[in-house]
């Protein structure tokens, strides 16, 4: 019975180990079938296999990629067999084929998602091609460096074409808009004031934006003042930049001379109308920070930097993606700084802002930056 009894036992045994052998392996929902190119970067947050991501540069490490947040995107590759979390070391495949998926279109592009650290087959609004269907559950992804729909950047050395915004020639009268097409951008001016030169025009040394020179004239140039703008930005979803680089003749003919961003509102003739803003303002060669809260009044804090006749300076702003604002000059930061928000949810535009005093002054435009950050 005893000999019976462990027969029946070895070929019990024996058969669970046929069955563990012939059972289907389980894996992960993504897995990697072959690696062509590789990197190894430390995690931001938790990451597995089959997730795409993007370096974020505030710290250097690989974030959740999401098509729809401009400090997570471009993605850089997909997250390999070696996974992690913060700090940890994980593999980014910049080239190479993944499976798991289903259903794929064959021979369709891969795009970074909306949905963090996706893939998908419909394009989104903002398309970085990150490789094709090569069968319904294999994806072959290849990561290449991407343009930024956003920058924009001018060096100001061929007059533009000009025309009123609605049509027709451009024209002079308090509150008219027109534009000035250059090489590479095109850009919004806003008459401020009456002006008898009605469009800025090509010197040695850049645009000459400060038209009659005039007292109480001016002018404000942008990329555009509605969501629809190429240089629109979302304080949420977006961090931003925008530096200009500027000469200003006679410090003293200055009532403002501002850069940074403004609400995507309409425009008004007075800088303070603004229901929003963020800027450094040079007022008379001394340099500003001035800023707007939801159609407050204007808080204006004094850097004590000065701009001096006939300097050469770039006024610089920076949002973070929470709405964070910091300013530069010349590259550094001021040497008397002021803290300020945007609102989340807010839509801005990038803008300079210039209007004659008594003194009167030349302003040159020698280059414009935006973009993402």
């Amino acid at each position: 019975m005893n000999k019976l009894f462990q027969k029946i036992i070895v070929a019990i045994f024996m058969l669970a180990l046929v069955l563990a052998f012939m059972a289907p392996q389980v894996q992960a929902a993504y897995h990697v079938k072959k690696v062509f190119t590789r990197i190894t970067v430390n995690a931001g947050e938790t990451v597995t296999t089959g997730e795409v991501v993007a370096i974020k540069d505030s710290d250097g490490e690989a974030y959740l990629a999401d098509a729809n947040v401009t400090y997570l995107r471009p993605a850089v590759g997909i997250v390999g067999s070696l996974t992690g979390g913060d700090g940890e070391p994980i593999e980014i495949i910049t080239s190479g084929i993944l499976s798991g998926w289903s259903s794929l279109e064959e021979g369709n592009p891969a795009y970074l998602s909306e949905t963090a650290g996706d893939v998908t087959q419909d394009p989104p609004e903002w398309m970085q091609n990150i490789g094709v269907a090569v069968t319904t559950t294999d994806y072959y992804f290849n990561f290449p460096v991407t343009h930024d729909p956003k920058l924009a950047i001018e060096y100001f050395d061929v007059n533009p074409v000009t025309a009123g915004i609605a049509g027709g020639a451009a024209t002079g009268a308090a509150g008219d808009e027109n534009v000035m097409i250059f090489p590479n951008n095109t850009f919004e001016y806003h008459i401020l004031g009456t002006q008898t030169i009605v469009a800025p025009v090509i010197s040695a040394d850049g645009l000459e934006a400060a038209l009659d020179d005039t007292d109480d004239d001016g002018i404000e140039i942008g990329q555009g003042i509605t969501a629809r703008s190429p240089a629109a930005f979302t304080i949420g979803t977006d961090a931003f930049y925008v530096k200009v680089k500027f000469v200003v003749e006679d410090v003293s003919g200055t009532d403002d001379c501002a850069v940074g961003f403004r609400g995507d509102e309409a425009y008004q003739a007075n800088i303070d109308d603004y229901n929003d803003m963020a800027a450094l303002n040079v007022i008379s060669g001394a340099i500003y920070i001035e800023d707007i809260d939801d159609n407050g009044a204007t808080d204006s804090t004094d850097t004590t930097d000065t701009w001096g006749d006939g300097e050469t300076h770039t006024l610089e702003v920076y949002v973070d993606g929470d709405g964070a604002v910091t300013y530069q000059i010349d590259g550094a930061a001021p040497t008397v700084t002021d803290a300020h928000t945007i609102d989340s949810g807010d839509v801005v535009v990038p803008f300079l802002y210039f209007l004659n005093s008594t003194d009167k002054t030349e302003l040159t435009i020698v280059s414009w930056e935006c973009g993402v950050q």
